[in-house]
């Protein structure tokens, strides 16, 4: 394996980008909480996606994703958050038309949501608990067999309900 694998330019461009609100709040139900455990859970979040080409320029984005919290009572997790990031992208003009959509869907959101995981972290480092980073996601839209692995992992059935998702083989089959 390779120490320093070589790496190449994407073609989605993330031109500029600007945090258009910001905001955690410690909940009360945390800070009433007499324990010494500062170890609390990230909360449970959602995440909101608008993508929207720019009708006065070709092959150029405009993708807003708003990430929030809106658990607060539960004890597990301290804060309660909302952030809303605003992107604009442009792509190649020698990348695929036909691959355009997915390339912008799906790195676009995910280029923002590496900068509110950063922004979030930094100001919740100053709460007073222990700062909060957002989890890892991936906004590729789930396809039917590989959700149907991701539930029954989740919850042990039968084996045998696996066995209609397909899996790349590592080996390459003989020509006769």
């Amino acid at each position: 394996m390779n120490a320093n694998p070589p790496f190449q330019h994407s073609p989605l461009r993330l031109e500029q980008y600007y945090i258009r609100e910001l905001g955690y709040a410690i909940k009360d139900s945390f800070v009433d909480q007499q324990s010494n455990d500062l170890s609390p859970t990230a909360p449970d979040i959602s995440a909101a996606v608008s993508c929207s080409p720019l009708s006065d320029q070709v092959r150029r984005w405009r993708i807003e994703l708003t990430i929030t919290s809106d658990d607060v009572v539960s004890i597990e997790a301290p804060y309660s958050i909302r952030t809303a990031l605003v992107g604009l992208f442009s792509v190649d003009e020698n990348y695929p038309a036909e691959r355009l959509d997915a390339l912008v869907t799906i790195n676009g959101p995910s280029l923002l949501y590496s900068a509110a995981r950063e922004a979030l972290l930094m100001i919740t480092s100053r709460s007073g608990y222990p700062a909060m980073m957002l989890p890892s996601v991936l906004f590729i839209p789930p396809q039917p067999e590989v959700q149907e692995v991701v539930d029954n992992t989740a919850q042990p059935t039968n084996t045998n309900s696996v066995s209609s998702a397909r899996k790349p083989s590592s080996k390459r089959r003989k020509r006769a």
